[in-house]
């Protein structure tokens, strides 16, 4: 940086400067110091731009990555929101499972004791008409063994 070495020059000219004995005081050259400070007033306000648009850049990259932060986090949000909606939705199609199985073994139940219940109507019957069959062989074999 120009100003730095300007900055370095003015000291260097103060401390090689002829100095007053016993009084701590310097004899400078002025015709130098001042062209040295004429140049160094020169200098810094393109310094300071320069500094004023780094410090500017750095708000710009500041801004940016906080947009940028926040988007991630409402993107995690929204997959938060999708992944509990998700989860939501696959309880709700489990419970749905669940009454289905529910009424499926019920109306399997009802329709085996329906069947149970006709079996044993035929069975019943089938009985009763083997035990008809049955009395009249042994009526019949009464006749014969009588006669």
């Amino acid at each position: 940086m120009r100003s730095l070495d300007l900055i370095h020059q003015i000291a260097h000219l103060v401390v090689h400067s002829f100095k007053i004995p016993v009084m701590h005081y310097s004899v400078i050259p002025e015709d130098p110091m001042l062209d040295l400070i004429e140049e160094l007033e020169a200098t810094l306000p393109q310094e300071f731009k320069e500094a004023a648009e780094v410090a500017q850049d750095r708000e710009k990259i500041l801004a940016e990555a906080r947009k940028e932060a926040e988007d991630i986090i409402n993107q995690a949000k929204l997959n938060a929101r999708t992944l509990l909606s998700d989860n939501e939705v696959y309880k709700a199609a489990q419970s749905e499972i669940d009454r289905m199985r529910q009424d499926l073994a019920a109306e399997s139940s009802k329709s085996q004791s329906g069947a149970d219940r006709y079996a044993d109507e035929v069975l019943s019957d089938l009985e009763s008409k083997i035990g008809r069959a049955l009395a009249t062989v042994q009526n019949g074999r009464q006749q014969l063994n009588i006669s």
